[in-house]
């Protein structure tokens, strides 16, 4: 196992942040969604939602490398985060849904432990693993993308400096108890502050503190820079867009948009929690935009959505074999095709596909329907919704158009599939397309090098090592942006081009 300094320093790409739990992509269709996220919205990931974040990261890195042993730089900046978490969870105790942060859980468990002391320590842990889960370790990229960081040669120290723009940042944090700082980096295990002492340093600290005039001007300009830094001009280009076209709400503080044991911890009810938020996130934006005209302004967000829905069809698909063969063990492709057909009605198995998909509603309309998480669908409907909107996505001109662009070899499956609706009936055409569909599946989980949930026995769907597979969309970081315009109020004149 590797040491848990070392893996801090691990590059970004070993360790995807945007990918989910396998139980939320057995058919490995995040990673095109990841493309399309970076192409978006680059150097923001599922983690990145508090403005103040980075000026406390930037005030963390400027103390700790302010020692002289480089060897010591790393666990100054975990003791800062700790004095963080402790700060923010006493400040927001009898609100502790008011500040969202990364630790915020064993944060708000420690203060309620405590509750009524007089005198506090410093948390000795406020995550399973602080150098791998942490602030630093979840905005790193990040803050190299915005421009507050380079990296180093690998040494023994953080591998890390702040440019110019960073140590600007670091210095809008100002007027810090210096007593509290000193004690958090040396000894506070060991020793207590008074809690009004300690109090008055979250003041300063608090993310969800508005940023002051010089901090938000370099926090802007950060994001959103200038046309010689790629990545800030493809945020600024995206979020001008949403403006334009009225898709991008302010989010609010406490959505849990950086807690990250609703994200990491590996417990499928706090995973379910994370996606759940990323899929509202997501289609406030992405179901307008989808039923906008097509234009070459949006077109970007316009792809990134259909790509959306087809992997929601596909999953869904899945899904509705995956479930029957979880309970039952196996189930036959004949009695799963006859369980949808009846839920689906008598044009299924009796007419063409596409006359019978053309009376179903939109694609985003189906969609919808697949994704309210308060309806608790019997497994033959959420394969009839599923046919439906594979079929209508691969039978509408525009949605063949924004799916062809640099897409998977499944999706151009199913573009090839759809065009046989107009000869087949539906009942044949998912018999078909399911079989696929497990193959492909078997492929991906060796790939991952991780037992295939259903393998295909003759005719029968049988299961092997299945998990839960709940309907979610892959992030595309507007929950994590709706955040940040909140922590900065951003407007319209903010992503203005400079004339």
């Amino acid at each position: 196992m590797l040491d848990e300094s070392i893996s801090t320093f691990l590059p970004s790409w070993l360790v995807k942040l945007d990918s989910p739990p396998s139980s939320r992509d057995p058919l490995g269709l995040q990673a095109r969604a990841m493309e399309q996220a970076d192409g978006l919205l680059p150097g923001l990931n599922v983690f990145t939602s508090r403005a103040r974040y980075y000026t406390f990261l930037c005030w963390a890195l400027d103390r700790a490398q302010a020692a002289e042993s480089k060897r010591t730089h790393l666990e100054r900046v975990l003791r800062l985060e700790r004095l963080l978490v402790l700060c923010e969870a006493l400040k927001h105790e009898d609100d502790p849904k008011r500040c969202s942060y990364i630790g915020r859980r064993r944060g708000r468990r420690f203060v309620s432990e405590r509750r009524g002391a007089g005198l506090w320590e410093l948390p000795t842990k406020i995550l399973k693993n602080q150098p791998s889960s942490g602030a630093l370790r979840l905005y790193r990229t990040s803050l190299a993308s915005l421009g507050l960081i380079e990296e180093d040669d690998f040494d023994d120290g953080l591998g890390l400096h702040l440019t110019d723009r960073g140590e600007r940042l670091a210095k809008q944090i100002s007027r810090v108890d210096e007593s509290v700082v000193a004690w958090a980096l040396e000894g506070g295990a060991r020793t207590q502050k008074r809690r009004g002492t300690i109090e008055g340093v979250a003041e300063r600290l608090c993310l969800t503190h508005a940023p002051g005039a010089h901090e938000r001007r370099y926090l802007v300009g950060a994001l959103f820079g200038d046309a010689a830094e790629q990545d800030a001009q493809r945020r600024r280009d995206t979020v001008q867009i949403l403006f334009e076209h009225g898709l991008l709400k302010r989010g609010s503080t406490g959505e849990d948009a950086t807690d990250e044991e609703a994200v990491t911890d590996g417990d499928e009810g706090a995973t379910n929690e994370g996606g759940e938020r990323e899929t509202r996130s997501n289609w406030e934006i992405l179901r307008p935009a989808l039923e906008r005209a097509p234009s070459n302004r949006l077109r970007p967000i316009q792809a990134a959505g259909a790509y959306q829905l087809v992997a929601l069809g596909l999953n869904a698909l899945f899904k509705s074999a995956l479930d029957p063969a979880m309970e039952e063990g196996r189930i036959s492709l004949s009695s799963w095709r006859r369980a949808i057909a009846a839920r689906a009605g008598r044009d299924f198995n009796a007419a063409r596909a596409a006359t019978w998909a053309a009376r179903q509603d939109s694609p985003t309309k189906i969609a919808n329907e697949l994704l309210d998480a308060s309806v608790a669908r019997p497994w033959s409907e959420v394969g009839m919704l599923a046919t439906e909107l594979l079929l209508r996505l691969g039978m509408v001109d525009r949605y063949v158009d924004w799916l062809g662009e640099e897409c998977p070899p499944i999706v151009e499956r199913v573009l090839v599939w759809a065009r046989g609706a107009t000869r087949e009936r539906a009942g044949d055409m998912i018999g078909q397309l399911l079989p696929e569909l497990v193959e492909h599946h078997a492929q991906v989980s060796a790939k991952k090098g991780k037992g295939e949930w259903v393998v295909i026995d003759g005719d029968e769907v049988m299961k092997r090592s299945p998990r839960p597979l709940r309907l979610l969309l892959h992030s595309l970081r507007f929950a994590q942006l709706g955040q940040l315009a909140a922590d900065l109020a951003l407007d319209p004149e903010d992503v203005a081009d400079e004339t």
